[in-house]
């Protein structure tokens, strides 16, 4: 089997690095120290992270990674503490860390051009943050490029985010663009990028919804944004079926799904009731059936957790 050795540090703390067979696959085994400013390149197709952290004093080395090459087995014990560059790779996954964790760094749909990045156990910027942004995560990757991609930033249960936000909902990927974090529009990936489990709290990853042109941004990272989670009740609808406006709509009814519902007409007869949540769905039928109620004024009462209190209480419109 093709294999490049990187071996062993030497006592004096400097890293003897050297090659055998030439089959097509490079090993990391043991620390490499490049000196700050240099460029290593691997120009093999298969990268295996044995053990060993690839570093330099103040993180500026650069890894470059050619076109064709792939990778394995990164780990919090072997991984790349220092920038990453890579050329023509559409999708790749950074093999990025802090010299202790694995911290890694995706990109996806990317143009064929060069992307540089490297991940930073600290704070950066923290006093300059854009509308919206409560907070920043005390991580962040520096970046490099004018390839738009779209990106997936990681976390694990050393980033602490509970200290972030205790709401995935109110989690963001953040840019830097040279005065302040604005935020990037992104999503919470279901499955964690590495682990391929679901994402929480302590695990998992977040990808921009479009492309991040990198030459705007030359620090990402994760924030916490002001989220609305008060029940807003619509006083008014017009289920006349011209797409617009067509239901009752409650804003942040999904975060309630204990939630039970009852309608009234001017007489106290019940119109409408649902229990176990409510799907914005009602569109002024008597009872979900196919008869629609008269244009009028309609009493509702909402009970959010189903302990038999009445939370809200009002009127609301119908007309056609």
């Amino acid at each position: 089997m093709k294999k490049i050795n990187l071996l062993t540090p030497l006592q004096s703390g400097i890293a003897l690095l050297f090659c055998c067979s030439l089959f097509g696959q490079i090993g990391i085994h043991g620390d490499i120290h490049l000196s700050d400013d240099t460029t290593i390149g691997f120009l093999s197709p298969y990268l295996l992270f044995q053990n060993g952290v690839v570093q330099s004093p103040n993180g500026t080395a650069t890894v470059f990674f050619s076109s064709n090459l792939d990778w394995d087995q990164a780990s919090d014990q072997s991984h790349i503490s220092t920038f990453v560059e890579v050329e023509n790779h559409g999708n790749l996954i950074f093999p990025l860390g802090d010299g202790q964790e694995l911290h890694p760094l995706a990109i996806h749909n990317a143009a064929n051009n060069r992307i540089k990045a490297a991940y930073v156990n600290q704070q950066a910027f923290g006093n300059q943050l854009g509308d919206n942004i409560e907070q920043l995560a005390s991580f962040h990757w520096k970046t490099e490029g004018s390839t738009p991609a779209q990106i997936s930033l990681t976390w694990n249960a050393l980033s602490d985010i509970s200290q972030l936000t205790n709401d995935l909902a109110a989690l963001t990927f953040v840019g830097y663009n040279g005065s302040q974090w604005e935020i990037i529009p992104a999503t919470v990936a279901a499955l964690d990028l590495l682990n391929q489990g679901a994402s929480s709290l302590i695990v998992g990853s977040i990808q921009s919804d479009n492309s991040v042109d990198l030459s705007t941004y030359t620090h990402l990272s994760l924030g916490s944004k002001e989220v609305v989670t008060d029940l807003f009740i619509s006083e008014a609808f017009t289920p006349n079926g011209d797409g617009v406006n067509d239901v009752w709509y409650l804003r942040n009814a999904e975060r309630y799904p204990q939630m039970e519902i009852r309608v009234y007409n001017r007489w106290g007869a019940e119109v409408f009731s649902t229990t176990n949540g409510y799907d914005n769905n009602w569109n002024g039928s008597y009872n979900e059936q196919s008869d629609p109620l008269p244009s009028s004024s309609y009493f509702y009462q909402i009970d959010l957790d189903a302990d038999g209190a009445i939370d809200f209480q009002g009127w609301v419109f119908i007309n056609y």
